[in-house]
């Protein structure tokens, strides 16, 4: 494995997927691209599962949405990601829908505390036997803990599930 120092050229420099640029006050975020960059993805049309065709979509919009940028840099990197879809055949109109899909889901999984605060939400599994089991999760309707049920009759359990050797003596 080799290491490349990366050196501050016109008061910046690139790590990772990130330029950063040093100001006299502050430091700023862009979204570094290397020049080789040809912004292809797998082309809307191709015979893929959708969720393959959305997945660099989904990364950019993501990555647009967590990074700490301003709003001219978020509003560039929009354009690059909109002009990026249509060159492969995806419309305007799905990648609005994508962000907000994805926008959507980012807020169901935080929530707002009285104080203004935001906490993640955090998932726990209950076994389903019946009514009374909704209603104890009912308790952690207003809280940070979302609820998934599960089953004990599963397939995967009905197969996996070895059966009691007897002993004899």
């Amino acid at each position: 494995m080799k290491f490349k120092l990366t050196v501050e050229n016109n008061v910046c420099v690139s790590f990772l997927d990130l330029n950063i640029q040093r100001k006299p006050d502050t430091i700023e975020l862009d979204v570094y691209r290397k020049e080789t960059n040809t912004d292809i993805t797998i082309h809307d049309n191709s015979n893929h599962p959708h969720e393959h065709r959305n997945a660099a979509y989904r990364f950019y919009i993501n990555r647009l949405t967590s990074l700490p940028i301003t709003k001219k840099v978020k509003d560039k990197e929009w354009n690059v990601i909109l002009n990026t879809a249509h060159n492969n055949g995806f419309s305007t109109e799905d990648i609005n829908k994508l962000k907000q899909r994805i926008l959507t889901q980012e807020s169901k999984n935080f929530q707002e505390l009285p104080n203004g605060q935001t906490s993640k939400k955090v998932w726990a599994n209950f076994t389903y036997n019946g009514g009374y089991v909704r209603g104890i999760t009912n308790l952690f309707r207003n809280s940070q803990v979302q609820v998934a049920y599960r089953t004990i009759n599963s397939t995967f359990e009905i197969l996996t599930h070895s059966k009691k050797k007897s002993h004899s003596t």
